[in-house]
């Protein structure tokens, strides 16, 4: 194989975190372009979004203190 001696388990583990964070993002960028274009002026709704961003960003957080650690 190719790469064989160029990747072990922390890179695989690694690639495999990064490339599901920009899943989860996109997922969620998603949600929230749809319930922004059904222009839902309900509170509950606009709190339940930024519930989902407070913890999307405090998720970040973890991953990159995790990776700089």
């Amino acid at each position: 194989m190719v790469l064989r001696n160029s990747l072990d388990v922390y890179k695989v583990i690694s690639i495999t975190t990064v490339i599901f964070v920009w899943m989860l993002h996109w997922l969620v960028s998603k949600r929230t372009k749809g319930l922004i274009g059904e222009e839902n002026e309900s509170f509950t709704t606009h709190l339940r979004l930024q519930i989902l961003f407070v913890l999307m960003i405090a998720f970040d957080g973890l991953i990159t203190f995790i990776f700089f650690v």
